[in-house]
């Protein structure tokens, strides 16, 4: 039985040995173009989407079950084992995976015993430590220029605790969003044993009715030239690192749901997004949000980037209810 004692989102190692491996020069490949956007340049410099979770139990007996997993959802989804690459003529200038049909499980699986982690260490330490190491997928360009896989899976037993270990998941942002990130995580460490395929086939059509979803005049804005210069050449963000407490959480829902007027279904998010722009007091916020399930024809199933931003000024992000009544109005 394992049991998480905590875990700490963060936005190489010897790998480990590979049986029965066949060049991939022998294998059945398989090309899966991503959308539009995902192959713009400044899009290809995304960083990978990387957590880790500090469990106890027996670590030969985990590593036993993640490979089983895992393996599993590479047959289900063998586009996680894939490599990103350009040049295929009939996808003009996309990037796309490119990916064995019999896809295995040992081009992304390692144990690092090289790493030393602790659910003790500052968030910061967290993410130089893991962020230099091969357990982090790297931007996309470095991930063409080196033929990296878009997904990797880590185990790290702890130094000096023989039931304790760490599991570091990490996944290209270039091919994954946040939601296709936890769907395929989600399913990893799920102990019913059920996985579900997720498809990589792209949805351009759906992708191109995001700004109709977020508002055409505020997804233009979030791409005009101040936003990007803003983000280029401001000041490099300190990283932080908060535990929501459950419990406090619920009360605050409850509390704001009481107020006159109040939408009745206010969400952690909309308690987290309303305190982060309170705290923080910026002119104009940005709040990511899901696309599938807004779109017809897209679902938890589609893996990509299929997000877009909702732009509030103070008055919208003032409250939680302000929050929850733009996602739920037209």
């Amino acid at each position: 039985c394992l049991k998480p004692l905590a875990d700490s989102n963060l936005v190489r190692s010897t790998p480990s040995p590979m049986m029965d491996v066949v060049p991939e020069f022998l294998e059945e490949m398989e090309d899966v173009p991503l959308l539009t956007h995902e192959s713009n340049p400044s899009f290809l410099k995304r960083d990978g989407i990387t957590t880790i979770n500090f469990f106890s139990g027996e670590v030969d007996t985990a590593i036993d079950f993640l490979k089983k997993k895992l393996q599993h959802m590479a047959e289900l989804s063998p586009w996680i084992c894939g490599k990103l690459v350009r040049g295929a003529k009939q996808h003009g200038s996309r990037v796309s995976i490119r990916h064995a049909k019999n896809a295995q499980h040992t081009d992304i699986f390692q144990v690092d015993t090289d790493l030393e982690l602790s659910e003790t260490m500052k968030y910061t330490d967290l993410v130089k430590v893991v962020g230099k190491s091969s357990a982090h997928v790297p931007a996309g360009l470095l991930l063409m220029k080196e033929q990296l896989p878009v997904t990797k899976l880590t185990v790290v037993p702890r130094v000096g605790a023989p039931n304790n270990f760490a599991l570091i998941f990490s996944m290209s942002g270039v091919v994954a969003d946040d939601a296709t990130y936890y769907t395929v995580l989600n399913s990893l460490l799920s102990d019913t044993g059920k996985i579900t395929a997720i498809s990589a086939s792209r949805k351009e059509a759906s992708a191109g009715e995001i700004p109709n979803v977020v508002g055409r005049a505020e997804f233009e804005a979030s791409l005009s030239l101040n936003f990007t210069l803003s983000s280029m050449f401001g000041q490099v963000p300190r990283l932080y690192c908060f535990h929501v407490d459950e419990v406090k959480m619920k009360a605050e829902m409850a509390r704001v749901s009481s107020k006159p007027g109040a939408p009745a279904d206010i969400s952690p998010n909309d308690i987290l997004a309303s305190s982060y722009g309170l705290v923080v007091n910026p002119r104009l916020l940005l709040m990511t949000i899901d696309c599938r399930g807004c779109i017809d024809g897209l679902g938890a199933q589609d893996a990509g980037n299929y997000q877009g931003r909702l732009l509030f000024d103070v008055q919208g992000y003032g409250s939680p209810g302000a929050i929850r009544k733009s996602l739920s109005e037209p």
